[in-house]
């Protein structure tokens, strides 16, 4: 009895097994951040005089782990005030959820774990 009729059979569901668990294996799982202490910054734009003030680096706790994250994105991340937020992690990165006062609107910050404290 031949479980597949070809080659490529057989090569098509073993390409996507390992697609599969390629998916498994990047899925972000999500987290509580509780945000300890926090380094804003500050940065003008000389093109239109505006300026921006946003996280770089913040101390954390997360699952029982105490971490600096740094803000991984071209510009400053959202600011952030001590607290407990929802997030996800993958590898070394993170994502934090953060609602904007007033606007209520959302943003989803990109962070790096850049090591203890």
């Amino acid at each position: 009895m031949k479980l597949f009729k070809s080659n490529w059979e057989l090569l098509l569901v073993l390409l996507g097994c390992l697609l599969l668990a390629g998916l498994a294996l990047g899925k972000k799982q999500p987290i509580q951040v509780q945000v300890v202490d926090v380094s804003n910054s500050t940065y003008e734009n000389d093109k239109n005089w505006r300026s921006h003030t946003g996280v770089s680096s913040i101390r954390v706790i997360i699952a029982d782990e105490h971490v600096y994250l740094d803000c991984y994105k071209r510009h400053a991340c959202a600011p952030l005030s001590p607290g407990k937020y929802e997030g996800e992690l993958s590898g070394g990165d993170v994502w934090i959820n953060v609602q904007i006062p007033v606007t209520h609107k959302w943003s989803h910050d990109h962070y790096k774990v850049r090591g203890s404290w």
